[in-house]
C-alpha cells in the first residue's frame, strides 16, 4: 500500500466480494480494502493540514486484520466502498485488538466505525492500558447505499499497535 491507498486489482471493483473466495460472501468491508486518506483529504484529521502523512509501513493487512502501528501513525483514516445496500437493522459483527498500550502521559485513545455520515461504533480506550480483543455485534441504524465509503478511524499518542477484522453481516 502506499500513502495515497492501494488501488483495486485490474477488473475488480473496490470493495467487490470474491467469488473464487466464498468465506467472503458475508463480508461487508474486508480488513485488506481499507485505502489511507491523506490529512488534507479526511475530514476526521485533527493536525495542522500541512502534518505530515501516515507512512505505509504504518498500516498493513496481515492474517485477516487490518494492522495499524501508532508509532508511525498517531492520527489516521481509511476508507473503503460498501459493496452492497444495508438495511436498517442489519447486524454487523468483527472483531477489534490492541496489543499492551504504552505512552508516556496517560491519555484516552479514539477509534470509530462510520458509514457514510452515520457512526456505527466509537470507543475510547485508556494509554496506558492492556492488550485486549473485543469481538463486537452492532446495528445499522439507517439503510445505507452499497459505493457508500466506510471510515476507520484512529487517534492514538504513544507508541501502540491496534487492529481491525473484516466487518460481515451477524448469522
Amino acid at each position: 500500500m502506499s500513502c495515497t491507498g492501494s488501488k483495486p486489482e485490474s477488473g475488480r471493483q473496490p470493495g467487490a466480494v470474491d467469488s473464487a473466495r466464498p468465506e467472503l460472501e458475508g463480508v461487508v468491508l474486508r480488513h485488506d480494502r481499507w485505502d489511507y486518506v491523506l490529512p488534507e483529504s479526511d475530514p476526521f484529521h485533527a493536525h495542522e493540514p500541512d502534518a505530515d502523512p501516515c507512512p505505509s509501513v504504518g498500516y498493513k493487512a496481515e492474517n485477516g486484520f487490518f494492522e495499524l502501528e501508532t508509532d508511525y501513525c498517531a492520527i489516521a483514516s481509511f476508507s473503503q466502498p460498501i459493496p452492497a445496500d444495508l438495511s436498517a437493522g442489519t447486524q454487523l459483527r468483527f472483531v477489534v485488538w490492541n496489543l499492551d498500550l504504552w505512552a508516556p502521559e496517560p491519555y484516552e485513545a479514539l477509534r470509530f466505525l462510520r458509514l457514510g455520515d452515520t457512526e456505527i461504533w466509537r470507543v475510547t480506550t485508556m494509554v496506558p492500558g492492556d492488550e485486549d480483543v473485543a469481538e463486537l455485534v452492532v446495528n445499522v441504524p439507517v439503510d445505507v447505499a452499497a459505493g457508500t465509503l466506510a471510515w476507520f478511524h484512529l487517534r492514538n499518542h504513544g507508541v501502540n499497535s491496534w487492529r481491525i477484522g473484516d466487518v460481515e453481516r451477524a448469522p
